[in-house]
């Protein structure tokens, strides 16, 4: 009998260790959906319940929320920020993070000023995803693709960004982009663009060592989800030439210019 009674708990013991032994599941990464809110304030992120999850960790540039109820299937991102990550949880087990990266495209480049008679030398320029772009404006396949002329002539004088939506003779294009006046600080130190309603929309004179943000209104329909933000550091201006250093926002309706 002593046998069959030992028997029993050692069954009983393998039966607990088992049990204790179960592997939990890793997560699946969560499907995130992002939007620019508060007129490119603030990112809300939004996302589908992962199954089995207990909860979900977000990270805003490598540091996690732990105020948030295990609930939560949305958040509001403050910012600006430069990394966002989002991952599910079950017990200890944490899944793959869902990630954003928030970093501007930030390059340096050479114009000139629109009166420089060498036709190699660029006095427009654009703002892509992979970065500013030089382009001649005598080039008229430029047109369409300029966001900004560097202009010294006239009325311009000594040197000037303009809008290349605002000259009637040529007509470069229909843009509304626009340019701030002077910022303070210096260009990393920049981190947030102010909302439209603080640019100038046709032109700004511009001196050495300035920081100016700029608003990207390509569609010159004032501001909605599809504009664009950067800043710029005019970093030298020698006759005609000028060195710069661009920051562009690549999701389209956000002000975040995060750099360092």
């Amino acid at each position: 009998m002593k046998r069959y009674i030992k028997l029993i708990f050692l069954v009983f013991l393998f039966i607990i260790f088992i049990n204790c032994q179960q592997v939990v599941e890793r997560p699946e990464k969560p499907t995130v959906t992002y939007q620019p809110i508060e007129n490119g304030a603030k990112l809300r992120l939004t996302w589908t319940q992962v199954a089995n999850a207990d909860g979900y960790y977000i990270y805003v540039d490598g540091v996690r929320d732990t105020s948030l109820p295990s609930t939560v299937t949305s958040y509001d991102v403050i910012g600006p920020a430069k990394l966002i990550e989002v991952s599910a949880y079950k017990k200890n087990e944490e899944s793959e993070k869902w990630s954003l990266d928030l970093t501007p495209v930030v390059n340096e480049v050479t114009v000139w000023g629109a009166s420089d008679p060498d036709p190699n030398h660029p006095s427009g320029l654009q703002l892509t995803d992979n970065g500013a772009i030089p382009l001649a404006i005598g080039n008229q396949a430029n047109w369409p693709n300029l966001d900004y002329i560097f202009d010294d002539r006239g009325e311009f004088a000594p040197m000037s960004i303009v809008n290349p939506g605002d000259y009637t003779s040529p007509r470069y294009n229909d843009k509304g982009n626009a340019i701030s006046s002077l910022a303070s600080g210096n260009f990393d130190d920049e981190n947030f663009a102010p909302a439209p309603g603080n640019y100038l929309t046709q032109r700004k004179d511009i001196a050495i060592n300035g920081v100016y943000y700029l608003w990207l209104d390509r569609d010159n329909d004032n501001q909605t989800t599809n504009d664009n933000f950067g800043k710029i550091l005019i970093k030298a201006i020698s006759g005609k030439r000028v060195d710069i250093k661009v920051a562009y926002q690549k999701v389209k309706g956000l002000r975040w210019l995060k750099t360092q």
